[in-house]
């Protein structure tokens, strides 16, 4: 076993057989930032595993540090969607570079859609505004997961222009993409431009609807307070348990018959605890 959370265990996972190990050390890489975690990853991205490359990839990413610009860059001309995709989401982090936006251009030609659109974000974040409407149409395309992704690196963006295709995708047909929208419009603190806000507790899909919880969550407001109890009862237990966690934050004395009530049926150990705790503060404040 090993632990993750100390540098010297995370080398020698890189040296496992098991390729789940070593892509889960250069994950958590991430988290270090002297010259001999980046020399680590620097050897990770010459794994022959395509996700322990794309996962040190990202732990560069999140580094931030610009010794790695060129061998990010030539992730790009690599083999593997996987990591094209994710060379191409954070080259923008290291700055402008003539290498990497000529690098980027050529990698436009990249049959894959998916590495079109990062590399597309990237471009834009680089500086070349261009690109923005190109990006834009493949928020819009037939395919649901360039949609996501699309509306993904929008939200990335963040700026007004953005804020149009965000509110529209909230409609979408495809979960991915609603939960997308969603989550990068409460990200940017734009979820007083979102109407019917509760309509989201109802979504088909868990992760929607715990988004959705914890934007309404985001404010003091009671309004929403009948809609969160509501979740106490969903079919999920994630929305359960996060609703729990609404209800700290915003709940009055009056939810503890309620609470006491959901609780009896309630049979997942979390989320039986966090309501337990819920139970007490609120009878502590009462």
């Amino acid at each position: 076993m090993f632990d993750f959370s100390d540098l010297d265990d995370c080398i020698k996972a890189l040296k496992s057989e098991d390729p789940m190990v070593r892509a889960s050390a250069s994950r958590s890489l991430a988290i270090f930032t002297d010259k001999k975690s980046l020399k680590a990853l620097m050897g990770a991205l010459k794994d022959d595993n395509a996700t322990v490359r794309s996962n040190a990839v990202r732990s560069l990413g999140t580094r931030g540090d610009a010794r790695a610009t060129d061998s990010i860059i030539k992730c790009l001309e690599e083999d593997e969607e996987e990591v094209k995709i994710r060379a191409a989401e954070i080259i923008s982090i290291f700055g402008i570079n003539d290498k990497s936006i000529k690098t980027l251009k050529n990698t436009l030609n990249e049959p894959s859609k998916l590495v079109q659109i990062w590399t597309l974000y990237s471009l834009v974040k680089l500086g070349e505004e261009e690109y923005f409407d190109r990006l834009l149409d493949y928020a819009e395309d037939e395919d649901s997961k360039n949609r996501a992704n699309a509306i993904g690196a929008l939200g990335k963006i963040g700026d007004e222009r953005t804020l149009k295709p965000l509110i529209n995708a909230l409609r979408d047909k495809s979960w991915p993409v609603r939960y997308r929208s969603l989550y990068s419009l409460c990200e940017l603190g734009w979820i007083d431009k979102i109407e019917g806000l509760e309509e989201f507790l109802s979504d088909e899909s868990p992760k929607v609807r715990i988004i959705a919880l914890k934007a309404i969550g985001n404010s003091p407001d009671r309004e929403h307070i009948d809609n969160i109890k509501s979740s106490l009862q969903d079919e999920d237990w994630e929305v359960r348990y996060n609703a729990v966690g609404v209800l700290e934050r915003i709940a009055t004395g009056e939810e503890i018959p309620f609470v006491e009530k959901v609780l009896k049926g309630e049979r997942n150990p979390t989320v039986r605890i966090s309501m337990e705790s819920l139970l007490e503060q609120l009878g502590e404040s009462a």
